[in-house]
């Protein structure tokens, strides 16, 4: 994971979520999408959520689920300064 100073890392197989408000249950379905795929370049899938403490309480809900089982191929970091 990069520090707090480093870029985030970019390409078609990492994720990054950063709320203007609230996390959404559309934007964990969109993760739930993203994580369904295979990934293109590197071996694993990679999400970064980017104030989690904003999730939504459905939306925390529906994370769980995708918590309790991801996929076998990818990473899910939850960023927070909140925990």
């Amino acid at each position: 994971m990069p520090n707090a100073q480093g870029p985030m890392p970019n390409g078609p197989d990492t994720l990054i979520i950063i709320p203007e408000k609230s996390i959404g249950i559309d934007e964990v379905r969109t993760i739930n999408n993203f994580l369904a795929r295979k990934p293109i370049q590197s071996p694993h899938n990679t999400v970064y959520l980017i104030n989690a403490h904003l999730l939504t309480i459905s939306a925390q809900n529906a994370l769980l689920k995708i918590l309790e089982e991801p996929p076998g191929n990818s990473e899910i970091y939850l960023v927070t300064d909140q925990p």
